[in-house]
C-alpha cells in the first residue's frame, strides 16, 4: 500500500495567478498554472492575547497542450478567476522538488508546493467575477489571451457592499 499526503486548505490568493508555457528538455511543452495562497489563523499567546499566524503556500497545476497547440479552456478560466484577495479552496498533495541554479550549482535548492494534479485534487475560487485579467511574469513564458474566447468585451461588474467588505477583511 502506498503512503499518501493530502493537503486541504482555504485561503486568499496573494497575487494574480500566472499561466506559463514550460518547454521540456525532451522537446515537448506543457502549461503551468501557478499561484500562492495565504491562510490566516490565530491562537492565544502566553499572555492571553491573540497572536496572528499567516502561512503561505505555493500551488501548481499543469495542463497539456492539445493537437492544435492550445491549452484547455479551463486553464485560461482559472488564470482569469484567481486574482489577488480572492478566496480559494484547494485540495492536493504536498510535493517537494530539488533543483540547482546557475548561481550556486553545487547546492541543492528545494521548493515545496501544493500539487493540484491527480484524480483527487480540487480547485475552487469564490466569485463575483472581476474584469482584471492577465498573467504575471515568472519562470516561463507568460501566456496571454485565450484562444477559446469569442472576443466578447468584458464589462465591469458592480460588487455588492457585503462582498467588498469580505475582500477588505484580511487580504493575506
Amino acid at each position: 500500500m502506498n503512503d499518501m499526503s493530502i493537503f486541504l486548505a482555504r485561503g486568499r490568493a496573494t497575487g494574480n495567478a500566472e499561466l506559463l508555457e514550460i518547454n521540456k528538455t525532451a522537446g515537448g511543452k506543457f502549461g503551468k498554472l501557478r499561484f500562492a495562497i495565504a491562510i490566516n489563523s490565530s491562537y492565544k499567546g502566553a499572555n492571553g492575547k491573540p497572536v496572528e499566524n499567516v502561512q503561505f503556500h505555493n500551488c501548481v497545476k499543469t495542463y497539456n497542450f492539445d493537437d492544435k497547440g492550445n491549452l484547455p479552456k479551463h486553464a485560461y478560466d482559472m488564470r482569469d478567476m484567481i486574482l489577488k484577495g480572492r478566496k480559494v479552496t484547494i485540495k492536493g498533495k504536498v510535493s517537494t522538488r530539488i533543483f540547482k541554479t546557475k548561481e550556486y550549482p553545487e547546492l541543492n535548492q528545494y521548493a515545496t508546493e501544493i500539487d493540484l494534479n491527480g484524480y483527487d485534487s480540487h480547485l475552487e475560487v469564490d466569485l463575483p467575477p472581476r474584469s482584471t485579467t492577465g498573467a504575471v511574469a515568472g519562470g516561463g513564458t507568460p501566456i496571454q489571451g485565450n484562444p477559446h474566447s469569442n472576443d466578447v468585451q468584458e464589462q465591469e461588474v458592480p460588487v455588492s457592499p457585503e462582498i467588498e467588505q469580505q475582500l477588505d477583511e484580511k487580504p493575506f
